[in-house]
């Protein structure tokens, strides 16, 4: 069969290959605003195919396995779906990775499975493909490892583990002529950009340009499983250049529609929307997905008008879903959209378009240890719990971001400390992270461990631009902005005609040499102090400040930034915070873009006497000899003030009682000073006092939280380890009162199931409320459940499944419990498991129900 009579826009590509091509058919596509069709489900298909047994070849529940041993029946759904409309089909990849490939025992034949997945499609393709375009995308999940939340892992699995990962698999996909990739089900952002990391660098070493479509799975409330928000996520992915990018999975059309709108107003790549068919009902095992494909249709078409431009269908969705889709779209174009590139930040929470926010951005200072004394003891202690309330404290004072250095004499843990400081702030703190030091190596390791992209502080022109040539390249491969100074060999530029000349070059180096959006590039022209009284740099706020307007006037795009405090160093601090003040204020009008300030220390300067302002800006403009004498004698004068804009906050009427200050502790996830606080309650209160009424209502509290969707899981998991350092600072005296331990619980996935993140997730919150859990692990028999339960006297035993199929266990394991004659509790959960489903299988042969 010759692919170019099959496809005719497939004569543009190379030897007949898709992944050659020089230019992707799928860009094509959307250049001409088609809207792009994708598939539907696969696993729900597989399970209409009749599939037995045997054709898992002991591999139970594998279906990746049937590429090689049902070629036949993977075909025929791919031929399904290109018959009802469909311009791309994904191959059976989704977990086709070593990691999930290795609960099967399957971990060395990943080449094998994927090669053999993206040829059936291939086949399919070039069967079923005679109207209209078609492409075959090689489809990648996620390994289940949760790198952004490694503590309810058993297994840790670092960033360049991941990417080796994704890059092997990805191999595989093009090997077997994949014209495109997509990433799907993202639910862990820092697990989205290691697999990106992986494939691009594959892409490179192969010297080959192909699509990459990213998406993220969320729940009703917009937020991932880690509880990033869209910003998160346009943060996590979106400096990286996706084909696409969108969400699938986790609901339907109706719920994912709201962020899908989101997606539009606020991404310029192209969106893709593939949501599952309305939400399942589990009935005896059964996935039943309600929305009719008419339904389904009806509710997505629409979106095309607004801009969309990929639509398909995830779990429950079928041939007959994607006709009905097919249809409404048949002649229609794609709405233009017109949102500008924008240059976002994020932390694993959440994120900002930099573009977005009123000139100057303020990036807060107080967390550098060579700027601040109590950072650096705070650095120095290991205390992050303490520099977490100091981001907290700047970020709701303005910060829009927060300038991080933890660089000290005293130690040469450097890297260590950054990646641990940025792991521990990027899954609590919305306010995206400025990473300041000097060291490609510190950078390297901060930017694994952060979901989302960070600002990277700083390069400058030393060494030709060789020293900022490594730390550019972190910049490119993981999406950063780069705040860039005005030094060369000679040193700092302290004359207009140096700091533009050496801004040229930086910018050369970055956008000609590294590829960065010049948006991305933010320039430092440098000031310097006016304290010192030397003749030579009085000028020095004066030169800044022109350079700022030549900077923007000779180098359109590239943005500035300041360090605005360097102006006064040496003064003391009420005349520093003036001097920075109004420096501020003349940067700003100048055209700054961002600044390094103490956000707690911004004044508006119409606040201050008349004086005062004379006073400055003839210190900064340089207007006088005697100026900065003149600006110091000032604040001597007994009547000398500066009144600061920023009210004090409002003290609240009566302190909160011990009680409430415990609660407010889990709540609020402080550890700090529990101990003394629950000490000083034991002087009036017996332990088992403060356990019941105090500790278990305050997580009682964290969990209706959750679940009306006002907390999101990172903080539940937070609350629970302080929680549990409660527990550890209670239990001694609670021995002395002989209260018993809170039970015993048997927790397992079910046979055939190889999900536990889930189980994970209970076991560890358990755990950190005084349960001793039994962990069984994941694929675990019934038997083998019944029996550990019944050697440990378990209080409960709880069941995880992901799977409608697999969740039909959980009813064996109620009526094994029957037939034992046990009445111990059991619990279920899992994305396929209902209340519903929960009071069916409690109901038991002969209509008794299990006691």
């Amino acid at each position: 069969i010759n692919p170019k009579t099959i496809c005719p826009k497939l004569a543009n590509q190379q030897n007949g290959n898709p992944a050659m091509g020089q230019r992707s058919l799928f860009q094509e596509l959307l250049d001409q605003r088609v809207p792009v069709i994708f598939d539907g489900a696969m696993g729900t298909q597989i399970q209409a195919q009749g599939i037995g047994p045997d054709d898992f070849e002991g591999h139970d529940g594998c279906n990746e396995i049937l590429n090689l041993t049902r070629p036949d029946a993977i075909v025929e759904i791919h031929k399904r779906y290109l018959l009802s409309g469909a311009n791309v089909i994904e191959t059976n990849t989704f977990g086709a990775n070593r990691i999930k490939l290795g609960d099967y025992g399957l971990s060395g034949r990943v080449h094998e499975i994927n090669s053999a997945a993206a040829a059936l499609a291939r086949r399919a393709v070039m069967a079923a493909c005679a109207r209209h375009a078609c492409l075959v995308c090689g489809t990648m999940g996620p390994t289940g490892r949760l790198p952004s939340a490694q503590g309810i892992n058993r297994e840790k699995t670092s960033f360049d583990e991941i990417a080796e990962v994704y890059k092997e698999q990805a191999a595989g996909l093009l090997d077997g002529g994949a014209d495109m990739l997509l990433l799907e089900t993202m639910q862990d952002l820092l697990e989205a950009r290691a697999a990106m990391y992986g494939i691009r660098e594959l892409l490179r070493e192969r010297n080959q340009t192909i699509p990459l479509q990213v998406h993220s799975s969320i729940d009703s409330s917009g937020r991932t499983l880690l509880g990033g928000d869209l910003f998160a996520f346009l943060g996590a992915v979106g400096n990286l250049s996706p084909a696409a990018i969108g969400f699938n999975c986790g609901v339907g059309p109706i719920e994912m529609k709201p962020f899908v709108l989101k997606l539009l107003a606020e991404s310029y790549c192209p969106v893709s929307m593939m949501p599952n068919a309305g939400m399942p009902e589990n009935i005896d095992g059964n996935a039943v997905y309600r929305m009719t494909p008419e339904h389904f249709a009806a509710t997505i078409a629409p979106l095309v008008m607004e801009g969309l431009s990929i639509v398909g269908g995830c779990c429950g969705t079928t041939p007959e879903h994607i006709r009905a889709l097919s249809a409404l779209l048949e002649g229609k174009k794609t709405a233009p959209r017109t949102v500008a590139r924008r240059t976002f930040v994020a932390t694993g929470i959440s994120g900002i378009a930099l573009e977005s926010l009123l000139k100057p951005v303020i990036i807060g200072e107080r967390l550098n240890a060579q700027g601040s004394k109590k950072t650096k003891e705070l650095v120095l202690a290991g205390n992050f719990d303490e520099l977490h309330q100091i981001a907290l404290e700047q970020a709701g004072r303005g910060s829009a971001l927060l300038d991080l250095c933890v660089a000290v004499n005293e130690r040469d843990d450097e890297k260590e400390t950054m990646a641990g400081v940025v792991a521990y702030l990027s899954q609590r703190v919305a306010t995206p992270l400025c990473l300041d030091s000097t060291e490609p190596a510190v950078f390297a390791a901060a930017l694994r461990v952060c979901p989302g992209s960070a600002l990277i502080n700083s390069i400058n022109y030393e060494r030709d631009g060789d020293k900022a040539r490594p730390i550019l390249e972190l910049a490119r491969d993981f999406g950063c902005p780069v705040i860039a100074l005005t030094i060369d060999d000679a040193g700092m530029a302290k004359t207009i005609t140096r700091k533009l000349d050496i801004s040229r070059r930086l910018v050369d180096l970055a956008c000609g040499r590294f590829g960065l959006p010049r948006q991305s590039v933010y320039i430092d022209p440098l000031i310097f102090t006016l304290a010192s009284g030397d003749p030579e740099s009085a000028d020095a706020a004066k030169i800044s400040l022109e350079a700022i307007f030549r900077i923007h006037d000779e180098l359109p795009q590239v943005r500035t930034i300041m360090g605005i405090s360097n102006v006064s160093f040496g003064l003391k601090p009420a005349q520093r915070r003036a001097l920075n003040n109004l420096m501020l204020y003349h940067a700003t009008r100048a055209g700054l873009d961002a600044a390094i300030f103490n956000p707690l220390h911004r004044d508006s300067i119409d606040t201050y006497a008349p004086e005062l302002r004379v006073a400055g800006e003839n210190l900064l403009f340089n207007r006088s000899p005697a100026a900065l004498a003149d600006f110091v004698k000032y604040f001597d004068a007994p009547a000398a003030r500066t009144e600061s804009a920023i009210a004090a906050p409002a003290r609240e009427e009566g302190a909160p009682s011990l009680g409430e200050q415990l609660r407010a502790k889990v709540v609020g996830r402080d550890r700090r000073n529990l101990r003394e606080l629950i000490e000083a309650l034991l002087t009036d209160n017996r332990p088992e006092v403060i356990l019941a009424t105090m500790l278990l209502p305050a997580m009682a509290e964290v969990g209706d939280a959750m679940a009306r969707g006002e907390m999101i899981l990172p903080f539940v998991l937070q609350a629970a380890e302080v929680m549990k350092e409660a527990l550890a600072i209670l239990e001694p005296h609670l021995a002395k009162a002989k209260v018993p331990k809170r039970g015993t619980i048997v927790l397992a996935t079910v046979y055939g199931d190889v999900h536990d993140i889930g189980k994970n997730l209970v076991a560890s919150i358990l755990k950190n409320q005084g349960f001793e859990i039994i962990d069984l692990g994941k694929q675990v028999p019934v038997e083998a459940i019944i029996e550990a339960a019944a050697a440990a006297k378990a209080d409960a035993i709880g069941l995880s499944a992901l799977l409608v199929t697999t969740s039909r266990e959980m009813r064996l394991c109620v009526e094994a419990c029957a037939r034992r004659g046990l009445s111990v509790p059991i619990v279920i959960g899992g994305a396929a498991v209902n209340r519903l489903f929960a009071e069916r299988i409690a109901i038991l042969d002969g209509g008794k129900r299990y006691s």
